[in-house]
C-alpha cells in the first residue's frame, strides 16, 4: 500500500508590513454610498479571496459596500485572532487591515465587524473574561476603523446569539444581552 499526498497551493500571501499599510492609509476617505445598492458579506473563510480576486465583478453587480469580518477563535479556550490564508496574531490583524485598504481603494465603502463564531466551545469558560476580550478588541478595531476610515463599524456581530448558545437561562440571558447593549454597546456610538 502506498501513500499519495496530495497539496493544493491556493496562491500564496504575505501580510502587508505595518509600515506599508501605514503608508496606504494616507490616500484612503471615507465614501458614504447615497444609496447602499448592494452589501457583500463573504463567509469569513472567503474574504480574502474575494477582496484578492472578485471586487471588479462586485462592482459590475451593483453591490458598493464590503463587509470585513473579524474571525475571532477559541484555541485551547483561549480567544485568538484568526484570518485565511492561515493567519494569526499580527499577521492576520494586517491581513484584515490589508483588505480594508484594498476594498477603499476600489471605491467600495466598508464595513468592519469583529466576530466570535468559530469554534466556540459549548460553554465558555469565563463569560467576563469573554465580555472584557470583546470589549479591549472592540476598542483596538474601533481605532483602526478610525484611522483607515472605514464607513460602518460595529463592536461584535450578534452578542445576543452568541450568549443564547451558552444555555443560560432565559431571564439571565435576557439581562446579560440588555446590559451589554445598554452599556457597552452604547460607549460606541459617541
Amino acid at each position: 500500500m502506498s501513500l499519495a499526498i496530495v497539496v493544493i497551493v491556493l496562491g500564496t500571501y504575505a501580510a502587508p508590513s505595518a509600515e506599508e499599510l501605514e503608508r496606504e492609509r494616507a490616500g484612503l476617505a471615507r465614501n458614504y454610498p447615497k444609496t447602499v445598492k448592494g452589501v457583500w458579506e463573504p463567509a469569513i473563510h472567503h474574504g480574502h479571496q474575494l477582496i484578492r480576486d472578485e471586487l471588479p465583478e462586485l462592482k459590475e453587480l451593483g453591490v458598493n459596500t464590503i463587509h470585513v469580518l473579524l474571525s475571532h477563535e477559541f484555541v485551547d479556550d483561549e480567544l485568538e485572532l484568526r484570518s485565511v490564508p492561515p493567519l494569526s496574531g499580527e499577521k492576520a490583524e494586517r491581513e484584515y487591515i490589508d483588505r480594508i485598504v484594498k476594498a477603499k481603494k476600489a471605491g467600495f465603502a466598508v464595513s468592519l465587524v469583529p466576530t466570535y463564531f468559530r469554534h466556540v466551545p459549548e460553554t465558555i469558560p469565563n463569560l467576563e473574561a469573554f465580555d472584557e476580550f470583546v470589549l479591549e478588541q472592540s476598542r483596538k478595531w474601533a481605532q483602526i476603523a478610525e484611522a483607515y476610515k472605514v464607513e460602518y463599524f460595529s463592536p461584535i456581530d450578534e452578542y445576543e446569539k452568541l450568549m443564547a448558545a451558552q444555555g443560560l437561562p432565559g431571564d439571565v440571558l435576557v439581562e446579560r444581552v440588555n446590559s451589554w447593549n445598554r452599556d457597552e454597546r452604547s460607549k460606541f456610538l459617541c
